[in-house]
């Protein structure tokens, strides 16, 4: 298999499928991403959302509203937008002919615009009421208790929608929903992305797909803060395949706590990223050695120690703390299926530091 550059991890398994458009039957259920977790990777439909905003946007928290007989609320804190010089940009990783925002809290001088940075935007509501739709535009007809369930539709598909308001009224909140409709299949089914030490300085990273379409090549992303990314590696793909396919990757270990993620990218350049996963320090660990995986999680975290009585605080963004743990030495399973989707970070109070840790649903 030929290797493009030089320089692999603990990946879980993950077999990506297209998840269908949000419906009046499932839109309660979906998950709304609040403003902390952008960038926001969708694993039903690989599809990685970016946001930002302009004109001094700021977030409310948010309320219970009604909406064609059902209650319902958006993510908490959420986008308050209530000016004419604001607006609200997503980036896709692909292009998505489909997605799915609430709009609540609306007056009826309220006027919402939707643009796409390709093909025409046509839009659709759940609400019995209050909802008059005209192109990609949006006004309402109810009161401040009011508001919209709304699908921006774009047969063409695009990767950059912005949503910007009149002015006019007090604002509405907005929230986006987890059920992005892409443009084109998924070009590859990774079936499982893993990594382990095999000597003290070597990280070995394995990966599988059960099938490709125009899969050109991969690179293999690294980072030391799961923010920042560097390409340290470029392997190609198979092209188109119906077979299962393995791969493999050998980097080198360091003294701290690493970040991989992979980067697909087929034949018409078009790319998806995988999950971020994380591999610690391959080296002997000292007495108080701690270990948090997987990163990103998704309702259970494992601590290994070989520290008795560790004390931990789980915090958010803003410092606020939202767990506080004693860990015994050996590993120790902790329940996160209650935390929403975002950045939290773990401090340990016996050397001060401080471990990231990323939570998605």
């Amino acid at each position: 298999m030929k290797k493009r550059l030089l320089s692999v991890i603990a990946f879980s398994l993950m077999a990506f499928s297209l998840k269908s458009q949000c419906t009046i039957a499932n839109y309660m259920s979906a998950y709304r991403i609040p403003v902390a977790a952008y960038p926001y990777f969708s694993a039903s439909s690989a599809v990685t959302v970016s946001a930002t905003t302009t004109g001094g946007v700021t977030t409310l928290t948010d309320f219970v509203y009604s909406c064609g007989g059902n209650s319902y609320s958006g993510a908490s804190p959420t986008w308050w937008l209530n000016a004419a010089t604001q607006s609200i940009i997503l980036n896709f990783s692909a292009a998505v002919t489909r997605f799915t925002v609430l709009v609540n809290g609306t007056n009826d001088t309220e006027r919402f615009y939707y643009a796409a940075n390709t093909g025409a935007i046509t839009l659709s509501d759940y609400c019995a009421t209050g909802f008059v739709p005209a192109g990609a535009n949006i006004s309402y007809t109810s009161t401040t208790t009011g508001g919209g369930i709304i699908s921006i539709n774009n047969p063409t598909g695009a990767t950059s929608y912005t949503m910007t308001h009149n002015g006019l009224g007090a604002g509405s909140r907005v929230t986006v929903l987890d059920c992005f409709v892409r443009l084109a299949p998924l070009p590859i089914e990774l079936s499982s992305f893993k990594g382990q030490c095999r000597s003290n300085d070597v990280i070995e990273l394995n990966w599988t797909t059960a099938s490709e379409i125009g899969n050109d090549y991969f690179t293999l992303e690294k980072s030391a803060d799961a923010v920042n990314w560097t390409a340290i590696a470029m392997i190609d793909g198979s092209g188109n395949s119906n077979q299962t396919k393995e791969y493999s990757y050998r980097d080198k270990s360091t003294n701290e706590l690493s970040y991989y993620r992979l980067k697909q990218t087929d034949f018409n350049k078009n790319f998806e990223y995988s999950e971020i996963i994380s591999v610690g320090d391959c080296k002997t660990k000292s007495q108080g050695y701690l270990k948090v995986y997987p990163i990103p999680a998704s309702n259970e975290l494992v601590i290994s120690t070989d520290a008795d009585g560790s004390h931990l605080e789980l915090k958010n963004i803003f410092g606020e703390k939202i767990m506080e743990l004693k860990i015994e030495r050996g590993e120790s399973k902790i329940d996160v299926s209650s935390l929403p989707a975002g950045t939290f970070y773990l401090y340990n109070s016996a050397d001060s530091k401080v471990q990231k840790i990323i939570i998605t649903k």
